[in-house]
């Protein structure tokens, strides 16, 4: 048993059956996306969240738990729906294991280890060498910059739930990879508006619903979008790698990028603060998303037009250095912020035009 004198404890005890369960839906959820089964798969993202939302209102205002109630908020209905789910799954959990896929998907799953390890001293790094060299205040800002920012995470899920049924539907047959291709850079198109569009309203949102003191989050948060638009990079591209069975290069990219991190904040946080703490996040997942590319696309030549698609990004990179290093203030940002979105509509608008030119003289 746990010793529940230790405050700290309760919290513990409640993340790891938390992760479990998280771990446990995992299966039936990618089962689900196999075998395209759509209302399977979104009630098993949704009855979750809905269902702790609800408990973790009740908690804290029928019950006044406040600390707690977030963690049993997360954690009970996660159980529930694990036990519900494979409950329903039973009778095809009684036709036993192959021993032969079993072994095989270890050897290809082991090297995903360090690869998740990584990535969480890639998200880390940064807010231990900022308690070294920022002070309290700072990490603050830091924090509420990183968390707004953190929000094109969900985008990057969106576009890898999507994605992967079709990616493993389409490529065995190589007359479809053409298709693959279009499909990619219409996903990293959808990736660069979303992206353009919230660095365009990072300072506007932070200034009208934050204190005056933390308007220097809103450029941590327009650096972090930018960065976490090459980890979108990242998510579309590295289904080419895993498909090819080659796992042991997701750790190779994750420890190239956790090593930029780190290096990075250590020469860029000491003088530049929580600025260069939000450039080394940048430069980590451009690093991501870059080796990604490059070994994805020599395992799996893809026809995709990278001179063409390089304008965005570029765009978004010069938007997000115009605006914290210039610091335009906020009707300037805003302006810049449109005009960048136009000119990224403009420049997808002529190709997606000029695709279907080249398909109507067909």
């Amino acid at each position: 048993m746990p010793d529940f004198a230790i405050p700290f404890a309760p919290l513990v005890v409640l993340g790891l059956v938390t992760n479990f369960a998280n771990v446990s839906l995992d299966v039936p959820t990618r089962l689900f996306q196999i075998e395209s089964n759509y209302r399977a798969f979104i009630w098993l993202k949704l009855v979750p969240v809905a269902l702790g939302i609800a408990l973790t209102m009740a908690l804290i205002f029928a019950f006044e738990l406040e600390s707690l109630a977030l963690m049993i908020g997360q954690t009970a209905p996660r159980v529930l729906v694990v036990v519900l789910v494979y409950l329903a799954l039973r009778d095809r959990m009684r036709e036993g294991f192959d021993v032969g896929i079993v072994r095989s998907s270890i050897a290809f799953s082991l090297p995903l280890l360090p690869y998740q390890l990584m990535n969480f001293i890639l998200g880390t790094s940064d807010r231990f060498v900022l308690e070294r060299y920022a002070t309290l205040a700072d990490i603050g800002v830091y924090s509420l910059g990183y968390t707004l920012g953190a929000t094109m995470l969900l985008f990057c899920s969106i576009t890898h739930a999507s994605w992967q049924p079709i990616f493993y539907d389409l490529i065995p047959d190589e007359r479809e990879w053409e298709r693959i291709a279009e499909y990619i850079q219409r996903l990293l198109v959808f990736l660069l508006v979303i992206a353009t569009g919230g660095v365009l309203v990072a300072k506007p949102f932070v200034e009208l619903f934050f204190d005056a003191g933390y308007a220097g989050g809103a450029p941590v948060t327009a650096w972090v979008i930018a960065g976490l638009f090459f980890h979108g990079v990242f998510v579309v591209f590295h289904l080419c790698i895993l498909q090819r069975e080659r796992s042991s290069w997701m750790p190779a990219i994750s420890v190239c990028a956790a090593a930029v991190n780190l290096a990075t904040c250590v020469l860029l946080v000491p003088r530049y603060g929580i600025l260069g703490a939000a450039w080394s996040t940048f430069m980590a997942y451009l690093i991501e998303g870059a080796l990604t590319l490059i070994i994805a696309q020599r395992m799996l030549p893809l026809p995709i037009r990278y001179a063409r698609l390089a304008r965005g990004p570029a765009l978004l990179v010069a938007h997000v250095v115009f605006l914290s290093v210039l610091e335009p203030g906020l009707w300037g940002g805003v302006a810049l912020g449109l005009a960048s979105l136009a000119a990224l509509v403009f420049f997808e608008r002529s190709w997606l035009l000029s695709d279907v030119y080249r398909r109507l003289r067909r």
